[in-house]
């Protein structure tokens, strides 16, 4: 079996017909035929058979379609991954990062990584899911998920962030500080997209969950800098970023001891990216780094 192989019998299973499949693929029925015949012959079964003027799949073949395109698709990743080997290190590695991470973070984490390896280059994108697009944009991502992130995988938990509700000092002295949950409802909310998509509701330390209506709801950094600028209170990462004009006395905590949760931070890579000897030291000192940040050092 060969990849060509593979992506004929997709396109004239997808198909039904052999002349649909030459149409499709711009690959002629002879050829297509040919190929989905040497498969066939790889695996000692017939595939499709024809009825009528449509082509049917066999039982085997459907159970082929249903594996065939994660088949594929490992290999091109394998592909990709593979050719990254043979870069030169100094033409750029990709970091994909979570939308709502606050570029106070990320410069002062990639600032102090390039010190350390000052050859590397890096491109920071920012996700909605940086796992999912791993595969085509990035060679390791970070990503907040309450257990490991599904897909093939490796997968380190950095830290365990806490995230709770906080206001500005200013906010605090003229709009007081709510000191019960149905209080909330009298404060503007400024809220994340956390994993899941949920921004209807802010998770409590008792396990459960406190239904709310945001003024703003945002994948980027819009809830931390509303609560900088005292609009009202932010469900933000309880961690204190240099230079981020928003912390010390000024970051106020809100019901800390009712409202919050913990979120795991992951560092994701697949396998040929996560055993180049050339990644290795610089994923190495970005585990610290993130560690550092944090505030934690899990293992």
């Amino acid at each position: 079996m060969d990849l060509d192989q593979l992506r004929a019998f997709l396109v004239v299973a997808d198909a039904g017909t052999w002349l649909d499949a030459a149409r499709r693929s711009g690959v002629a029925r002879t050829t297509l035929r040919r190929r989905v015949a040497a498969l066939e012959a790889s695996f000692g079964t017939e595939l499709v058979r024809l009825h009528g003027q449509d082509l049917v799949l066999t039982p085997p073949g459907r159970e082929l379609v249903a594996r065939a395109e994660e088949l594929l698709e490992q290999a091109e990743r394998l592909h990709r991954d593979l050719a990254r080997q043979v870069h030169d290190p100094s033409t750029g590695l990709t970091v994909l990062v979570p939308n709502g991470v606050h570029p106070v973070a990320t410069v002062h984490t990639f600032a102090a990584l390039r010190a350390r390896h000052p050859e590397s280059r890096l491109h920071v994108r920012h996700r909605r899911d940086p796992v999912a697009s791993l595969a085509s944009e990035g060679d390791f991502a970070l990503q907040w998920a309450p257990s490991v992130p599904e897909g093939p995988w490796l997968a380190r938990r950095l830290a365990t962030v806490r995230f709770g509700l906080f206001a500005h000092r200013i906010y605090a002295e003229v709009a007081g500080v709510p000191d019960t949950v149905d209080a909330l409802a009298a404060h503007p909310l400024y809220m994340p997209v956390l994993p899941g998509g949920s921004t209807g509701h802010l998770p409590l330390w008792d396990g459960g969950r406190l239904a709310v209506l945001p003024a703003l709801s945002s994948d980027d950094v819009s809830n931390w800098e509303a609560a900088r600028q005292g609009l009202g209170l932010a469900f933000v990462p309880a961690v204190e970023l240099p230079g981020d004009g928003w912390a010390g006395d000024d970051r106020v905590p809100v019901l800390p001891d009712v409202v919050g949760c913990e979120l795991p931070l992951w560092l994701v890579t697949s396998q040929a990216t996560r055993h180049r000897p050339a990644i290795q030291p610089l994923l190495r000192d970005l585990e610290t780094l993130l560690d550092a940040w944090t505030g934690q050092d899990e293992t």
